[in-house]
């Protein structure tokens, strides 16, 4: 049986929860109480858990085992496979597995393996990680799409109907049936389309001037800093709600050398050079997240309304003009794929079948979050 990989953001999951199962009643009414327990993974993290033995139809059974847990610091780190934490099951120990519960409204910090369509709970204490930071793991509870991040009470039904595909019909795998399938990885890949992407209406600098970037197609040439000018290898755009993690940051003209107000993602990396980065990090040129250059002023979020992404990806990570400031394109990794809809990635991997297996690199050194407020403040 196939072996597939669950995507989930921070945020929707929580070490030993706080609350009660009423999962196998057998009624319209079964559901998970979940009110607290410990965030043990930072909300924009993306967690990977790897499961063997999933159903051809993409869910999960009886004989279905979570093998290994990978952590990412946030979703740029995620497409660019830079991980944070890995965790493996101890050799004394096996894989969990998820059994049925009795109607008794055991707290869901006990024994209770249980599942319904949009949740999982996991016994992960028999995992283990060397990292360093990596946190102890236990009673793990899965909720794709729901913030589990802030203290509350969230009823999550045991039977869901899930649009994954969004057009609107509940058709097929999307109708309830009380099992949790690889379909909810389609939260966090909201999450994490919007990782390194630049808005409609930036201006890429290239060899005929500046263009718009919604004005580029597949063989267009686009300046870079390190390699001249490159061909655009593929070009793809996503249409999100612009609010939580898929907001815009917006850096006012000037702020970091842009010419006119420019909007990326939050977790699209920008260029950094000077004295400082040398100082500190022993190199000249570093790439920083956006969300960690927020100052409340001259580089803030900018919620409300639809915004419009766009990707570029050339032969290899490139350091590009935005409104003639430097920041990065896609990065050509295999979990890039991730970034973009199904359809664009089967254009992708047609264009580079090598990403399925290859890891590129990145062409600067990435601070971590820690890294780059210590930047901020030395500037």
């Amino acid at each position: 049986m196939p072996t597939e990989d669950i995507i989930v953001m921070g945020s929707s999951i929580i070490n030993n929860p706080i609350g009660y199962a009423y999962d196998n009643r057998g009624d319209s009414n079964d559901y998970v109480d979940v009110r607290g327990g410990e965030n043990v993974f930072a909300p924009d993290a993306v967690v990977v858990f790897t499961a063997d033995n999933i159903s051809n139809n993409g869910e999960f059974s009886s004989n279905s085992q979570i093998t290994d847990i990978v952590v990412y610091a946030s979703a740029a780190d995620y497409v660019n496979g830079i991980p944070l934490y890995t965790y493996d099951i101890a050799p004394s120990q096996n894989p969990w597995w998820w059994g049925n519960n009795d109607d008794t409204g055991e707290l869901v910090s006990g024994s209770v393996r249980a599942m319904g369509d949009t949740y999982i709970n996991v016994a992960a204490d028999g995992f283990r990680s060397n990292d360093p930071g990596a946190p102890d793991l236990d009673q793990l509870f899965i909720a794709p799409g729901v913030d589990l991040s802030d203290p509350g009470t969230d009823i999550i039904m045991q039977d869901t109907d899930v649009d994954y595909d969004g057009d609107g019909v509940i058709s097929g795998n999307e109708n309830g049936n009380d099992t949790f399938s690889i379909e909810n990885n389609v939260f966090a890949e909201a999450a994490i389309a919007a990782a390194i992407c630049l808005t409609r209406g930036t201006l890429i600098d290239t060899p005929k001037g500046p263009m718009f970037i919604e004005a580029l197609q597949e063989g267009d040439q686009v300046n870079t800093l390190d390699n001249g000018p490159q061909t655009i290898r593929w070009i793809g755009a996503r249409k999100m709600r612009a609010e939580g993690t898929m907001a815009p940051v917006l850096i006012k003209a000037g702020a970091l050398g842009n010419v006119r107000d420019l909007k990326v993602s939050q977790n699209h990396r920008m260029l950094l050079r000077g004295p400082q980065a040398q100082v500190l990090f022993g190199e000249r040129d570093v790439l920083v997240a956006a969300k960690h250059l927020v100052n409340d002023d001259k580089i803030r979020l900018q919620s409300g309304g639809v915004v419009e992404y766009f990707h570029m990806l050339f032969d290899d990570h490139q350091i590009i003009f935005a409104e003639s400031c430097p920041t990065e394109s896609l990065y050509p990794g295999k979990e890039a794929l991730e970034a973009v809809s199904v359809e664009a990635r089967d254009e992708i991997l047609a264009i580079f079948p090598e990403l399925e297996q290859n890891i590129g690199q990145l062409s600067r050194y990435e601070l971590k979050a820690w890294e780059a407020k210590a930047l901020k403040h030395a500037v």
